[in-house]
């Protein structure tokens, strides 16, 4: 799905190197995209990890967001299907993620095509259990047209007034139309294929 697993892959497998690409899965930008901007009220919180909400104390971040007169909505991965997720995104103007990693971030991915730019928490390292480190990312998809990373709660206060200035210059939606739709997704497999 992304770059940093094929490296991942290679780091425990090095006999596959040659034999791995990127392929990232599209979405129905039909069903995610939704135009009516000025209904747009909320700040979407997703949370992806259960060790996460102990990690960041999101609790100060949601009371700074407060102090901005944000309001918000927190959806928790697992907790949810389309028809919801898609509600709460059509609400909302922009979204904040909380993640360690994502492979792709499909999650991400609905939210741009919902013309939804994201917040998104900036990780490069995992750690579980006894296993080495793993490089990896929390957003590998993003990118100008679709949001910014901040790092930690002091470099958030930074990045969100940063993210406000520039809200206007995201276009998550059209980044999705010209490279992550269900349709540019096969067209990449095909491709992929045929150079076989």
């Amino acid at each position: 799905p992304s770059q940093w697993v094929i490296n991942y892959y290679l780091k425990d497998l090095p006999n596959l190197s040659n034999k791995l690409v990127s392929w990232p899965a599209g979405v129905d930008l039909s069903y995610w995209r939704y135009n009516e901007f000025g209904k747009r009220k909320l700040v979407l919180i997703y949370i992806k990890q259960s060790n996460t909400k102990k990690k960041f104390i999101i609790g100060k971040y949601l009371k700074y967001l407060k102090s901005l007169n944000f309001n918000y909505k927190i959806i928790y991965y697992g907790s949810y299907n389309n028809i919801y997720y898609r509600k709460i995104l059509h609400q909302s103007k922009f979204a904040i993620f909380f993640s360690n990693s994502e492979s792709q971030g499909i999650a991400l991915l609905e939210s741009w095509a919902a013309g939804v730019p994201t917040l998104v928490f900036y990780n490069n390292v995992l750690k579980y259990k006894n296993y080495p480190d793993i490089i990896c990312e929390t957003a590998p998809y993003l990118n100008d047209s679709n949001g910014l990373y901040f790092k930690d709660f002091e470099n958030f206060k930074t990045q969100i007034n940063l993210f406000v200035k520039k809200y206007n210059l995201f276009q998550s939606s059209k980044w999705v139309e010209n490279n992550m739709t269900n349709k540019k997704s096969v067209e990449k497999l095909l491709e992929l294929i045929n150079n076989i």
